[in-house]
């Protein structure tokens, strides 16, 4: 199995040789490249984390659960700009963030996400889908109690999504459960 890191081709404006030069240099620690499983494995993650924390905070009764639902819609939309390339506190993959990914993902969720060219909208979709399915995995683990399911369906849910963002089949190599 090769590294991640090493998966790189020579091809200027992908993920060739001048983003391996920076990662070398120590260039890109200031914006966490979107090519880098572990990197995006940490985006989607921290992305669900929130998602967790805001239902636990309407939960409790020390959030709004519009307030809650606010903050959700509004990461949703930013982590479309980030993959989409429009957030430069992001370095994309070359030419694979914006429509490539839209395109991709739409081929992959074609019941979930909208046929159009706006890839930020797309991409921000694919995290409004991604909040659902964590919404519905809260839900159930609120009525059944079954903390392990939780959180081994989430933890897959974050496998499949980062996954899915780089391109990459789904560990069952199937479609994220949407």
């Amino acid at each position: 199995m090769t590294d991640s890191r090493s998966d790189i081709s020579s091809k200027l404006g992908t993920s060739g040789w001048h983003i391996a030069l920076e990662r070398a240099s120590g260039d890109t620690a200031k914006t966490p490249y979107l090519g880098d499983l572990e990197t995006v494995g940490q985006i989607v993650r921290a992305f669900i984390a929130g998602i967790c924390d805001r239902y636990a905070q309407v939960a409790m009764n020390t959030s709004l659960s519009s307030i809650a639902a606010a903050a959700d819609r509004a990461e949703c939309v930013r982590l479309g700009k980030a993959f989409s390339g429009s957030d430069p506190a992001f370095q994309v993959m070359g030419a694979w963030n914006g429509q490539p990914l839209a395109d991709f993902t739409r081929t992959v969720m074609p019941d979930h996400l909208p046929d159009h060219d706006d890839s930020e909208d797309t991409l921000a979709q694919v995290f409004a889908v991604l909040a659902h399915r964590v919404y519905e995995v809260i839900s159930t683990f609120s009525e059944d109690a079954d903390e392990d399911t939780a959180h081994t369906s989430l933890d897959g849910a974050a496998d499949d999504w980062t996954r899915l963002l780089l391109g990459l089949p789904a560990q069952d190599a199937g479609e994220p459960d949407a």
